[in-house]
C-alpha cells in the first residue's frame, strides 16, 4: 500500500457527508494519519492537542481531556463512515482503544473483487439497501419492484 493509497483514502475520509460537520475531526485525523506516515512520529497526548487541536503551548493533557475526547468521536465517526458511506473502501483507517497511532489496512477481500475482469463485465460492490416493508396484501418481491420505478 503507497503512501498516496492512503493519502486518497484519507482525502474521502475527511471530505464525506459523515465527517463534513466536524472540522477539528478531520484535522485530528489528518493530523494522526500523515504524523504515522512519518518516520520520527511523535503521536502523544500533548502534541495531538497543540499542533492538531490548536491548543497552545500551555496545554496541559492532565487539566485537559480534549484530545482523549476527539480520539473517542473520532472512532464513532470512523465507524460510522466506514458502517455507511466508506463500506467500499478499499484502505480502511481505524483508531485503536488507548492508541493515538492510527491503524491503517487494506481491505484485501474488496481488493481482490474490484480486481476481477471479465470480457464485458467489470465487478463492483454496492452498498447493501434493505428491502422496503411490504404492505398489508403483498409480498416482498412485488414490493422490491415496485419501489423501483
Amino acid at each position: 500500500m503507497t503512501t498516496q493509497h492512503i493519502g486518497s483514502a484519507l482525502d474521502r475520509v475527511v471530505h464525506s457527508k459523515t465527517f463534513a460537520r466536524s472540522r477539528s475531526l478531520q484535522d485530528f485525523l489528518t493530523f494522526i494519519v500523515t504524523q504515522s506516515l512519518e518516520p520520527d512520529q511523535n503521536l502523544k497526548e500533548y502534541r495531538i492537542g497543540v499542533d492538531a487541536l490548536n491548543r497552545g503551548g500551555a496545554f496541559d493533557p492532565a487539566e485537559n481531556s480534549i484530545v482523549r475526547v476527539q480520539a473517542y468521536r473520532l472512532r464513532a465517526k470512523l465507524a460510522d463512515y466506514y458502517q455507511h458511506e466508506g463500506q467500499t473502501e478499499d484502505v480502511r483507517i481505524d483508531l485503536e482503544p488507548g492508541s493515538y497511532t492510527p491503524v491503517i489496512r487494506e481491505c484485501a477481500l474488496i481488493t481482490t473483487l474490484r480486481s476481477l475482469r471479465f470480457p464485458g463485465l467489470i465487478l463492483d460492490i454496492l452498498p447493501f439497501e434493505p428491502m422496503p416493508e411490504a404492505s398489508p396484501g403483498t409480498d416482498r418481491k412485488s414490493t422490491r419492484l415496485n419501489s423501483s420505478h
